[in-house]
């Protein structure tokens, strides 16, 4: 049973907050909002980038178009904002881009050409001043520093890596993916994280660069379905029913300490079932019939009503 609810004598569901304490319930909400914030944007984003494209591949003027979608800008905007202050401060924003050329260093997927990178964020910085000045970067002035001259230019030479002018779906999502969400802190280190690329590797198709829930199933073991396609769902930050490798090592990230916060925080994610935020009795229901399966145990859909 959650250690956040009761059941009382009529045999239903009541919430039993004294577990937590008011400054964990709070950061608790704000981590779950920032994730589910997250998940819709990214999910947007692929939907998208997926209509401007042609059987799955984009070309630089199929790139113009797309930033100039103010919903596109609007919810690339919040991917930054992780805060949902509305605004961005231009020294925090920079620094966010300049340590992302760092998580492109390494990469070994052929999709980023990291100096390529750093000359677009060098030439977003520039922008930004002219557009903004010394004022915080709105959405409004988001959008202009995306559609000035030169941007998709080199946004374009930053993930085709190969020079052929063409770039597809997936290439964009792994950029979007890791320029929004650069490393911070965590207790993996480097050996962790060269190990679990390692797993993720090892267990993805031949030839494939995002692994399916079949394959997810080889990595994270489980005789119930329901968890595992919980689990997967997790890891599946975009939606597009795959796992690609920034995917797996951000959601590794945030779930990687020890302590309760990450413990929860991961079971909250489980129990939302339709990942809107808030566990209803409804989820708890369907989380307790599978606890049940699991455990060999035989209900009636009544006994849980």
């Amino acid at each position: 049973m959650n250690p956040g609810y009761h059941l009382n004598p009529n045999k239903t569901l009541r919430p039993a907050f004294s577990y937590y304490d008011k400054k964990k319930v709070s950061k608790m909400e704000a981590f779950t909002n920032r994730e589910t914030q997250r998940t819709r944007c990214l999910t947007y984003v692929r939907e998208a980038i997926s209509r401007v494209a042609t059987k799955s591949q984009l070309h630089k003027v199929q790139i113009e178009t797309l930033l100039k979608q103010k919903e596109f800008s609007s919810n690339l905007f919040l991917l930054f904002d992780e805060s949902c202050q509305g605004f961005l401060i231009q020294d925090n924003w920079m620094s966010m881009l300049k340590a992302s050329t760092s998580t492109f260093s390494d990469d070994e997927s052929g999709r980023v050409h990291s100096q390529e990178l750093l000359d677009l964020v060098e030439l977003l910085e520039a922008v930004t001043y002219l557009v903004c000045q010394d004022n915080h970067v709105v959405p409004d002035t988001f959008f202009k520093i995306w559609t000035s001259r030169g941007v998709a230019t080199k946004l374009m030479r930053v993930i085709d890596t190969d020079a052929d002018d063409v770039i597809t779906v997936e290439d964009f999502m792994v950029f979007v993916i890791r320029i929004t969400n650069p490393r911070k802190r965590t207790v993996l280190t480097e050996e962790n994280i060269n190990w679990l690329e390692q797993v993720f590797k090892s267990n993805v198709g031949k030839g494939k660069d995002e692994f399916t829930i079949s394959e997810f199933k080889k990595i994270v073991p489980s005789k119930n379905e329901f968890f595992v396609e919980r689990a997967f769902r997790i890891f599946d930050k975009d939606g597009s029913g795959t796992v690609s490798l920034p995917e797996f090592i951000e959601t590794m990230h945030q779930f990687s300490g020890q302590g309760d916060d990450e413990k929860i925080s991961f079971l909250f994610k489980v129990y939302d079932l339709n990942d809107d935020g808030m566990i209803d009795e409804s989820d708890l229901r369907e989380v307790m019939k599978a606890c049940m399966v699991e455990n060999g145990m035989d209900f009636d859909d009544k006994d849980i009503a």
